[in-house]
């Protein structure tokens, strides 16, 4: 029998082993593979024929000189089965690192070794400590409770010791659980160890958010651990704790608009009433402290004339200014005013009652006028060069943030209607006595009938673009 050649052969392979993680085992087994026998892989040497003669694989541990396993075959083996079994009892009985190679002969009885593969078993659940129960503040045990007041001096959360374990390894996962009842396990979440934590003190943070969600009343407080192979403990003792989260709510009363005229938790404003803009104010029996942060809403935020501000007319002042540009979005519906308190040290903010605001119609919009229009109304081709220009003077509330559209309506000589735009979407330039509001070509206006009126209608987004308002058509007479 002799060595065929100095070239090892691949190393064995095991499907499943975990991914080496820093500070981790090597080549770690679930410790769910090792409930039953172990597939480990070989490879056949090149020259393998066991239809000439008996060939066999060898799996040998570390440095034992004997086999651990020998299989054997006479008949070609395919790939599906070129296996052998690590037994078992071997596996729940080897904790470790171990190596692992094999020696494949063939039936001329030449062999050849494997690489070794290097894999770690671990069957062995950590052991909790004797007193395992979590440590939590005297403060929040009974016969005291884990109140709003004590979340709200400690920023919103309560934090409980782990008694150390052994033996703590990096990556090492302890869930935790917060129940309704002693034989509950509700899972409220897991801290995992890295390579650099395992060691030190642990400590569980349960956050309000949580501890609120779970309700009030009794609740029981435990935690186990599982290690990276799977290995898990039983369930530490519980902590019982009495829960009562419950906040007397602050009753916020709605806000109202100076500039409208109000009616309990509504109003009517004119928006000529706010051409500088608006006033909203909270009521007086608000409570309000002065250590707390105030955040007024005018219209849902992300909403075309949105306004949120923090900041009072005055230091203590309870009256708050919405810009005039925030005002002309909304006319002809409505939007809500809201406030909130934010309470140092609580998470969510109190939030107050809503103000229904309706905003009528903007009036007073100018009409489209036309450059080359007489004055008596009417609109000659002879007096168009190349383009018939048209403009808007001022309105109430003009803004850059607007836009208008112009079009020229009319009949051609077969009375069909014609409509050819002028402006199409366009943004305000500037905020100006008049600003360009687009124009329609001298060979586009030959396209309607003469002795015919034309309308000229204009329309203005205040709302960016979602919704149009008409201006007042002009009307002009279109004559040779």
């Amino acid at each position: 029998m002799a060595k065929s050649t100095d070239v090892l052969m691949p190393p064995p392979e095991v499907v499943g082993l975990l991914p080496d993680k820093p500070g981790g085992e090597t080549n770690l087994l679930p410790e769910a593979l090792t409930r039953t026998d172990l597939k480990v892989w070989f490879t056949v040497p090149l020259y393998s024929d066991p239809t000439k003669g008996e060939e066999k694989v060898e799996l040998f541990v570390d440095n034992n000189p004997n086999p651990l396993v020998v299989r054997t075959w006479d008949q070609p083996i395919t790939d599906t089965d070129r296996y052998v079994l690590l037994p078992q009892q071997w596996l729940r009985a080897n904790d470790g690192e171990h190596s692992l190679r094999y020696r494949a002969t063939i039936y001329n009885g030449d062999w050849e070794d494997s690489n070794p593969l290097i894999m770690t078993l671990d069957t062995l659940a950590p052991t909790l400590a004797t007193a395992n129960a979590l440590v939590f503040p005297p403060a929040v045990l009974p016969p005291n409770k884990l109140t709003a007041q004590y979340l709200t001096q400690n920023n919103d959360q309560v934090k409980a010791g782990i008694p150390l374990y052994t033996t703590p390894k990096p990556w090492d996962r302890i869930t935790w659980y917060w129940s309704d009842s002693a034989g509950g396990y509700q899972q409220a979440g897991v801290i995992e160890l890295d390579d650099k934590n395992y060691t030190g003190p642990l400590d569980l943070v349960a956050n309000g958010d949580l501890i609120r969600l779970r309700g009030n009343g009794a609740r029981f407080v435990s935690y186990s651990v599982e290690d990276r192979a799977g290995n898990k403990t039983p369930y530490a003792v519980h902590v019982e704790l009495s829960v009562d989260t419950a906040v007397v709510p602050r009753v916020l009363p709605p806000a109202k608009v100076l500039e409208a005229s109000n009616s309990g938790s509504s109003g009517v404003l004119v928006p000529t009433r706010a051409l500088n803009g608006a006033t909203v104010e909270l009521p007086a029996t608000a409570v309000i402290n002065d250590d707390e942060r105030v955040v007024v809403y005018w219209a849902q935020p992300g909403t075309p004339g949105d306004y949120t501000t923090e900041t009072p007319v005055a230091p203590g002042s309870r009256q708050y200014s919405i810009p005039k540009t925030r005002i002309a979005q909304h006319s002809g519906g409505s939007l809500t005013v809201t406030y909130e308190v934010h309470e140092p040290g609580v998470a969510n903010p109190h939030k107050s009652q809503t103000y229904n605001l309706q905003v009528d119609d903007i009036s007073g919009l100018p009409t489209v006028q036309c450059e080359e229009d007489d004055s008596g109304g009417n609109l000659s081709l002879k007096a168009v060069t190349d383009f018939a220009n048209f403009t808007m003077e001022n309105w109430s509330f003009m803004s850059t943030e607007q836009f208008v559209s112009v079009e020229v309506r009319g009949i051609d000589a077969n009375m069909q209607t014609v409509v050819i735009p002028a402006l199409v979407e366009g943004p305000v330039p500037e905020v100006a006595p008049k600003i360009p509001v687009g124009r329609i070509s001298k060979a586009d206006l030959q396209r309607f009938k003469l002795n015919e009126r034309l309308e000229v209608r204009a329309t203005v987004s205040f709302d960016g673009k979602r919704t149009w308002k008409r201006f007042d058509s002009l009307r002009p007479l279109l004559i040779a």
